[in-house]
């Protein structure tokens, strides 16, 4: 199984990416080296097959010369990091959203990269520490000072996977917040190679007044009454919120990839991740997959078709939980009570929705839709999935201790939050917004995400 994949393009960089592959084969055995993709076996779809070979691998070399930005396709004249089906913007993504280390080596005597030259979905690219690699003759002395961060990254020992346990919301009460705890936006990688993004403890006003949903009728050019309301009225009183604990929460909505592990484990088979109700009803309907829908089960798109049911019992495997609501709000407009995840303007570039989804949920992953993201730099908290919350859907004021973070309670609705693909209305997309579902439902419209507590 191959430990270190070497991304390049042949055009650019072939002579010295090959150079670089015969110098790591004197130090590790060649099969822990994926190379070349001439080697890609004939009738394979490319995306999967280079899908499968960054995932085995537990780093990735990017060899970047001068002409590494700007080769064009010569039947298009298009700049071919701008094509989506270019092997070498794909290696990065993937590897970008497993989030397993990254080295740029830099030839031809560059240093770094710029972010605005790269495609959104790789942009964190730059910020990658990388190591400029000489001609001879010290092109050696480079390769050794490389191979010796291999080894140290290689040799490193795994994170113990977590051991289920069964995990408590976070509850709010009025005590002010920890001055010592991580600064917002803080990242890490968790012990499943997921992106996380710290939410630290604070408060803000959460919910809608009413006049701020006359404005949003007024800005859909709706007529304001009590009738269109049904949808709106419950974001009414608003109040303010204390979150007295800081929590992580997944970079983006959990992927068709990473639920799969859930999957492909003892997800299904473990009474201990499920509510009572939960596993009742897997029993019943002897479930041991959530339902798939075509055009949405590529690896890092969001896992949709999941029930309330699935999505705590994943949580749960992960060694985390659901966000509760007054969380997923936090974390979503912050103590400036953003409109929008991103501030308070609509800009429908920002997200997926109705207008722009062609049917389906979009990719996700770091650095992709960046400019959506929220003040704790969370992405697609607003669009692309609808999210499921721990929390029963009961009116505000929001209070954690009143039964409404009951774990045990199998038949009431739960909260969804966020707007989805589907969702025309900029109104569903806003952070204040709180849709209903029924713990026993799926569809292509819900998905979620992990939080585990600091």
């Amino acid at each position: 199984m191959s430990k270190i994949f070497i991304s390049y393009r042949r055009d650019d960089s072939g002579y010295v990416a090959d150079s670089i592959y015969k110098r790591l084969c004197q130090d590790f055995d060649q099969t822990a080296i994926f190379f070349d993709v001439e080697g890609m076996p004939l009738g394979v779809e490319w995306d999967e097959y280079l899908r499968e070979r960054v995932q085995e691998c537990t780093i990735m070399l990017v060899v970047i010369g001068k002409h590494w930005l700007e080769i064009r396709d010569p039947a298009t004249s298009e700049r071919r990091f701008d094509q989506p089906i270019d092997f070498v913007r794909y290696e990065i993504e993937t590897a970008l959203a497993r989030g397993i280390p990254i080295i740029p080596l830099f030839l031809d005597g560059l240093t770094g990269l710029l972010e605005d030259q790269l495609p959104v979905s790789i942009q964190r690219l730059a910020k990658r520490q990388g190591l400029t690699v000489r001609r001879l003759p010290d092109f050696e002395a480079d390769m050794t000072r490389l191979i010796g961060s291999v080894k140290r990254l290689l040799t490193a020992s795994p994170p113990a996977s977590p051991s289920p346990k069964m995990t408590t919301p976070a509850t709010v009460h009025q005590t002010p917040p920890n001055p010592a705890e991580s600064a917002a936006g803080t990242r890490r990688v968790d012990d499943f190679g997921i992106p996380m993004v710290y939410v630290p403890a604070g408060k803000f006003l959460m919910g809608s007044t009413e006049l701020q949903v006359e404005d949003t009728f007024k800005q859909a050019k709706k007529e304001y009454n009590q009738t269109k309301m049904k949808w709106y009225k419950d974001q009414i009183p608003q109040h303010e919120q204390i979150i007295t604990a800081g929590f992580w929460l997944d970079l983006t909505p959990v992927t068709n990839e990473s639920y799969a592990r859930f999957q492909a484990g003892d997800g299904y088979k473990n009474p201990d991740y499920w509510t009572d109700a939960g596993w009742k009803w897997i029993q019943s309907q002897q479930e041991t997959r959530p339902k798939d829908y075509e055009g949405f089960t590529d690896p890092h798109q969001p896992r949709v078709g999941v029930t309330w049911y699935e999505a705590w019992a994943y949580c749960q495997w992960r060694g985390g939980r659901l966000p509760t609501e007054a969380e997923w709000e936090w974390a979503a407009r912050g103590q400036e009570n953003y409109i929008y995840p991103w501030k308070g303007t609509w800009d429908g570039s920002r997200v997926i929705y109705g207008g722009n989804s062609r049917g389906k949920t979009a990719l996700v992953g770091d650095g992709i839709r960046n400019t959506g993201a929220s003040w704790v730099r969370a992405l697609d908290m607003s669009g692309n999935a609808w999210e499921w919350c721990s929390s029963l859907y009961q009116p505000y004021p929001f209070v954690a201790a009143d039964g409404r973070e009951d774990s045990l309670d199998g038949t009431n609705f739960r909260v969804l939050r966020g707007g989805s693909w589907g969702n025309s209305s900029t109104t569903t997309l806003r952070a204040a917004f709180r849709f209903q579902g029924f713990p026993d439902i799926e569809d292509f419209f819900k998905g979620f995400r992990f939080a585990c507590p600091s």
